[in-house]
C-alpha cells in the first residue's frame, strides 16, 4: 500500500519486482475514498482494476448532502460525522476483501498515515510500515501536527511487525508514538548507482542550452520538492548574498515539483524581484525521474537546506553523480558519513549557508576533483540499491518465519 505517483514508491516496485516478487498495489484516491488495486503502468507489477462500491459510497454522499438546505447545521455535522464513520467501515471491508483475495506474504505500507491506521483497524498482517520522515516529522517541533492522528500513527505502529525508517531521529520518534520499543531498523532508500553517475558533458551541456545559461555560469541546484519545510526561499536569500561576492556568474536552479501550496513559487518569485536576481533564477518543470542524471550533471553545486529531515535520497543521488553538495547539519544525517564528504553548515544560518556555496564554488579544480570521487565512493558504498533490496527481503524471510 503506497501513494502510487511517487518515485519513492516506484523505487520500491522495482525493487521487488527484481527480486522475482509478485507485487499487488493498493491505494486509494484520498484518505476517505475507497481502497482500489491500482492500475498503474509499471512493468511486470500485477494490477487488477478497483473492487466493490467505489460509485456507491459516491452516490450516498451525494443523495444526503442534497438534503442540507431542509436541514439544520446541527444535523448536517451529524451527517458528515455518520458518512466519515461509514466510509471508514466500508474501507475496512475492502481491505478484509482484498487481504483474503490476494493472501499476501507480507502487507507493506509505505508512508506511515491513514492507511497504515486502516491496516491497524483490519487487523491485517504480517504488517511492515516505511516511514518517509515527514510523515512521523510532522507530529513534532516545529509542526506539531493533529493529536488525534498521531495516536491513530501510534496505534499502527505498535501493531506492525516491522518499522523502516531511513533515520535514527525518526526511530526514536516512532517508539515515542507507539509508546513502546518498536522492532525496526534503518533502511536508506538506494539508487541504480550505474546510473547516477558522473561526466554527462553532452547532457549538462544540453541542459545548459536548454535553460539559456551560459555554458561558463556556474549552477547551484536546490534538487528537492517545492515544500516549504524546504525552505528554497531561505536558498534563494543565500543565493543572493554568494552572487554578490563571486567575479563569475551564478544561476539557481529550483524544481517544480511535488507542489503542495501553489502560492509558495509565487511568493519566491517576487523574493527573487525584490533581491534583483530574477534574471539568474531558473525553474525546472516536473521530469521523468529517469532524467535526474542529466539534471545532476548539469549543475556545479546541489544545496539541502529543511528545517526538518529524513535522509533525502537526494543527497545520495548528488554524490553519486559526483557533484559538491552543501547542506544544514540536522539529527537525521548523523552517523551517515555525510559530514566526511559534504560541506555542512548549521541549520538556520542564512549567512552560513552562503558562506558555504561561496567556498565551495571557489574551490580550487584538483580539490573539486578529489572530493567529488569521494562522495561518488561513498554514494556506491552506503546507498546503492542492491544492498537495500537485500536488506529488504531479508527482513521480509524473517517476518515470515517468526510467523
Amino acid at each position: 500500500m503506497a501513494p502510487s505517483s511517487q518515485i519513492h514508491s516506484q523505487r520500491f516496485f522495482r525493487w521487488l519486482q527484481k527480486a522475482g516478487c509478485e507485487v499487488f498495489l493498493v491505494d486509494a484516491s484520498s484518505d476517505s475514498e475507497p481502497y482500489y488495486f491500482v492500475s498503474y503502468p509499471i512493468n511486470s507489477v500485477t494490477t487488477i482494476r478497483r473492487v466493490l462500491g467505489t460509485l456507491l459510497m459516491k452516490s450516498l454522499r451525494r443523495l444526503l448532502r442534497n438534503l442540507y438546505p431542509v436541514i439544520s447545521a446541527r444535523s448536517r455535522r451529524k451527517v458528515e460525522v455518520w458518512l466519515q464513520g461509514i466510509a471508514e467501515y466500508w474501507r475496512l471491508l475492502q481491505l478484509r476483501h482484498i487481504w483474503r483475495k490476494i493472501r499476501p506474504d507480507i502487507v507493506h505500507v509505505h508512508w506511515v498515515g491513514l492507511k497504515a491506521y486502516d491496516c491497524y483497524k483490519a487487523r491485517l498482517r504480517p504488517l511492515v510500515l516505511t516511514c518517509w520522515g515527514s510523515d512521523i516529522n510532522g507530529f513534532f517541533e516545529p509542526f506539531r501536527g493533529d493529536p488525534a492522528l498521531a495516536k491513530r500513527i501510534g496505534l499502527s505502529l505498535a501493531w506492525a511487525d516491522f518499522v523502516f525508517a531511513d533515520s535514527r531521529q525518526v526511530q526514536e520518534r516512532c517508539s515515542f508514538l507507539a509508546r513502546r520499543t518498536i522492532h525496526s531498523m534503518l533502511l536508506y532508500i538506494g539508487i541504480d548507482t550505474t546510473r547516477f553517475r558522473p561526466g554527462d558533458v553532452d547532457a549538462a551541456r544540453m541542459w545548459r542550452k536548454k535553460m539559456d545559461i551560459p555554458q561558463c555560469a556556474k549552477i547551484i541546484l536546490s534538487a528537492r520538492a517545492l515544500k516549504r519545510e524546504h525552505r528554497h526561499e531561505v536558498i534563494l536569500h543565500a543565493f543572493a548574498v554568494a552572487r554578490k561576492s563571486l567575479d563569475f556568474p551564478i544561476f539557481l536552479v529550483l524544481r517544480r515539483y511535488n507542489v503542495e501550496d501553489r502560492s509558495y513559487e509565487q511568493e519566491i518569485r517576487t523574493e527573487a524581484e525584490r533581491l534583483g536576481v530574477t534574471s539568474y533564477l531558473r525553474w525546472l518543470d516536473p521530469l521523468p525521474y529517469e532524467s535526474m542524471p542529466e539534471i545532476y550533471s548539469m549543475a556545479d553545486v546541489v544545496v539541502n537546506f529543511p528545517v526538518v529531515d529524513g535522509f533525502p535520497v537526494t543527497l545520495i543521488e548528488a554524490a553519486s553523480c559526483g557533484k559538491r553538495v552543501v547542506s544544514n547539519r540536522l539529527p537525521a544525517y548523523e552517523g551517515t558519513g555525510l559530514e566526511d564528504i559534504i560541506r555542512m553548515v548549521s541549520p538556520d544560518t542564512e549567512r552560513e549557508l552562503a558562506n558555504g556555496m561561496i567556498e565551495v564554488l571557489q574551490e580550487a579544480k584538483d580539490v573539486a576533483s578529489i572530493q567529488s570521487e569521494r562522495a561518488r565512493k561513498w554514494a556506491c558504498e552506503f546507498g546503492d540499491e542492491r544492498m537495500c533490496i537485500q536488506t529488504l527481503l531479508e527482513t521480509y524471510e524473517s517476518i515470515i518465519r517468526r510467523r
